[in-house]
């Protein structure tokens, strides 16, 4: 009866379903530093809240031979010092969903955040810089201002699998920052990327001083969307997809001190749709040709393009199509213009409006348009102002 007993126990402690796995970390002041690891069970639960000075973060997630999902959250907040965070899950094996988020609100500098996800129906957050601060005036009420910028900080985010999103989020409500990066890099179907960078609205200093950040997405696979925003002055944004459903939009502002703005997006495959606009709308004139660059290349399907840059900046656009139903709108405003399109085998439409230099002449506008199709070309070309040239062959 005895062993009877035991071997009744024994099988129901093999046979009983693996639970998840639960770690809450809470650290206020000084040298801060946790690390969770979580294997096995049906998942993985971590939550890291620090508050205080040197704050070090990692969480390593992996589900051994479960199916559940992997949460990591790290917050680290009110920081006077350089913050670190990591999160790694990996699901690979059983297709998890993943969830990892990362919020960091030093002003010092020196930020970083990464997080790397394998799986499927992953989700990836990473938020620098304080958001919209608020001062409260006896009797006259409570006013919005702007926290302190946030410099040189790094988000990554890789994700590989299936039903991808990530999402970067830099300087949200303050002044502004400089020489921050962000990148993403997702491998799989069905991925969605978002990069936001400065903002620079704040009711004290209304004016952006965003200057010198970097952003970049690489997307593999089907079903692609990425979008990135810069605001302030010589900001540098990189889309590349490869793979079906490809959509990109870029969007930037200003110009100096770093010589302006620049945008390059390549796209593989089939139902492509880019969209560049780029402004010196705060009012840059550059001492030498500068404020907006802009590439765009394009190979397979159903491909469209439209690039819209503002005035007074040293304009470059080029667009590249090659394979069937192109479509390219380039539109310029503003001091040295100068657009190139070339657009391959089927059915190309390029539309090309300049307006030449209100001053400083004589500068200004040059278009080229290039079509290989032997029948069905459509080229329109605008221009106003001083030294206009234009080159259309079809």
């Amino acid at each position: 009866m005895k062993n009877l007993l035991l071997t009744s126990a024994m099988t129901i402690a093999f046979t009983a379903p693996a639970f998840a796995n639960d770690s809450t970390i809470e650290q206020i002041g000084a040298t801060n530093t946790s690390t969770v690891t979580q294997t096995g069970g049906t998942g993985g639960s971590s939550t890291i809240f620090q508050n205080g000075d040197n704050d070090v973060a990692d969480v390593t997630q992996s589900d051994g031979g479960g199916s559940g999902t992997n949460i990591a959250d790290i917050d680290q907040l009110e920081g006077s010092g350089t913050q670190t965070a990591s999160i790694t899950q990996d699901n690979a094996a059983n297709g998890a969903a993943n969830t990892a988020t990362i919020l960091q609100d030093s002003t010092q500098g020196g930020n970083t955040a990464g997080i790397n996800q394998s799986g499927s129906g992953n989700t990836a957050s990473a938020q620098q810089g304080p958001g919209a601060a608020t001062v409260t005036i006896p009797i006259v009420g409570t006013f919005p201002v702007n926290p302190a910028d946030i410099t040189d900080s790094t988000a990554d985010i890789t994700q590989t699998g299936t039903g991808n999103a990530a999402n970067t989020t830099q300087i949200v409500g303050t002044n502004g920052g400089s020489n921050n990066l962000a990148t993403i890099g997702q491998d799989g179907d069905d991925n969605i990327a978002s990069i936001n960078q400065g903002s620079g609205t704040g009711l004290l200093n209304p004016a952006s001083t965003d200057n010198d950040n970097t952003a970049d997405i690489s997307q593999t696979g089907l079903g692609h969307n990425s979008v990135i925003e810069q605001g302030g002055e010589s900001g540098f944004a990189s889309n590349v997809q490869a793979g079906a459903d490809n959509a990109s939009t870029i969007t930037q502002s200003g110009g100096l001190p770093g010589l302006g703005n620049t945008a390059n997006v390549t796209q593989d495959g089939e139902r492509n749709t880019s969209t560049v606009t780029q402004s010196s709308a705060n009012g840059d004139l550059p001492a030498v040709p500068s404020g907006a660059t802009a590439t765009v290349t394009q190979l397979g399907d159903d491909n469209m393009s439209t690039i819209n840059q503002a005035p007074l900046g040293g304009h470059l656009a080029t667009v590249m199509q090659t394979g069937d139903g192109h479509s390219s709108l380039i539109s310029q405003d503003g001091l040295i213009n100068v657009a190139s399109v070339t657009q391959g085998m089927s059915d190309n439409t390029s539309e090309i409006a300049q307006t030449g230099p209100s001053i400083v002449g004589p500068l200004g506008n040059t278009a080229t348009v290039n079509q290989t199709a032997t029948a069905g070309n459509f080229s329109g070309i605008t221009q106003q102002g001083i030294g206009n040239s234009s080159n259309v062959m079809q």
